[in-house]
């Protein structure tokens, strides 16, 4: 028979309290990695009410602009026509009066201000032009800002997740793994015994019966003292948990 090594009830309460403060770990830094994930969650909210107010800001100043443009179009149609109206009168004036020189000048003076008012009309027209496209474009900037920002957030977190379940998956290994001995074979406590046993009896059949294989084929030694049957059937399923 081989030495069997004995385990203190106080290496149990040492590894139990390890285990308690590697769970309280685990606890803090899924709480904190949740706390940040909210974080993260209500910023990107704020940056798309944010963005949205913009664009409806935007909006309502292009339509603004769009409106004063067909109103400036009217006014220079309207202008337009009301010049060419006072054209045809003045002329017909200065036929009826015959060839005046200060009547002429007149007219002269008021025709180089009916088209300084259409070269500024102009000038407004292509400014409103200018100023719409410069607003569509900061629209569109804006617009691929906020998709970019949503894209890095959720690269952010998705790589918060999977590190979080990475550290997970490290501790609950370093938590399952057996330790073994080469020359000790170890003796565990009543309760983790009692443990054992009760998975085994929740495992099927088929389970239990591939486990009992390599048992079986193992040569038994006689002994002065034979243990009892529920001995030797609790120390069979722990042999096959030693084993795996």
């Amino acid at each position: 028979m081989g030495e069997q090594v004995v385990v203190r009830s106080e290496d149990v309460e040492k590894e139990r309290k390890k285990a308690h403060a590697r769970a309280r770990e685990l606890r803090a830094a899924f709480q904190d990695a949740s706390e940040q994930s909210l974080k993260s969650s209500r910023r990107l909210d704020d940056t798309y009410y944010s963005i949205l107010e913009k664009v409806g800001v935007l909006r309502q100043t292009i339509g603004s602009l769009q409106e004063l443009s067909s109103m400036t179009k009217e006014l220079h149609a309207n202008l337009e026509t009301d010049t060419k109206e006072l054209v045809d009168d003045v002329q017909g004036q200065f036929e009826a009066f015959g060839d005046f020189e200060t009547q002429k000048s007149q007219v002269n003076d008021l025709e180089e201000r009916i088209k300084a008012g259409k070269e500024k009309a102009d000038a407004l027209t292509k400014r409103l032009e200018s100023a719409r496209q410069r607003v569509e474009a900061r629209a569109k900037i804006e617009a691929e800002g906020e998709a970019k920002i949503s894209r890095r957030l959720r690269i952010v977190w998705g790589v918060a997740v999977l590190v979080l379940c990475m550290i997970v998956v490290a501790i609950l290994f370093q938590q399952l793994k057996p330790t073994r001995r080469p020359h000790a074979h170890p003796s565990l406590h009543f309760e983790a015994r009692q443990n054992l046993i009760d998975i085994m009896e929740g495992m099927p059949e088929s389970a239990k019966q591939a486990l009992a294989v390599p048992l079986s084929s193992r040569p038994t030694r006689s002994s002065k003292f034979a243990p009892t049957p529920s001995v030797l059937v609790d120390d069979d399923r722990l042999r096959i948990f030693d084993e795996l």
